[in-house]
């Protein structure tokens, strides 16, 4: 499909996505939110909740986490994909895991699933 094009309208974070055909949208979703924010703020309220030692707040490298918000704000299938090592990717993947409810994401007025990346770089 030569005329299909994805539009991403983002400032700090990513708040709507909208599939183009011919230059008309055809689909658009807006992302979850969580506690009003997305991505940074989540980022920081895991940063909070992770209790790591003071010989892990030294190891230096990006922790990514990807994780499911589904249509019911519930956050889930969570899995590390790239961490410094084991034990601090584990400590990240349990607190995303412990996470409250986001608002869901909405695509043509009806609330979806979206898959999202948490990057964590100490």
């Amino acid at each position: 499909m030569k005329n299909l094009k994805l539009l991403i309208i983002k400032g700090a974070f990513v708040l709507c996505a909208a599939l183009l055909f011919n230059g008309i949208a055809v689909a658009q979703v807006y992302m979850p939110t969580f506690r009003g924010g997305s991505i940074p703020e989540f980022k920081m309220w895991v940063v909070r909740n992770a209790e790591l030692t003071k010989e892990q707040k030294k190891i230096k490298g990006e922790t990514r986490i990807v994780f499911f918000v589904n249509s019911e704000g519930v956050v889930e299938q969570v899995e590390v994909l790239e961490a410094p090592n084991e034990e601090i990717g584990e400590i990240y993947r349990k607190v995303v895991e412990s996470s409250p409810k986001w608002q869901p994401a909405v695509q043509k007025g009806k609330k979806v699933g979206v898959k999202m990346v948490l990057p964590i770089s100490r």
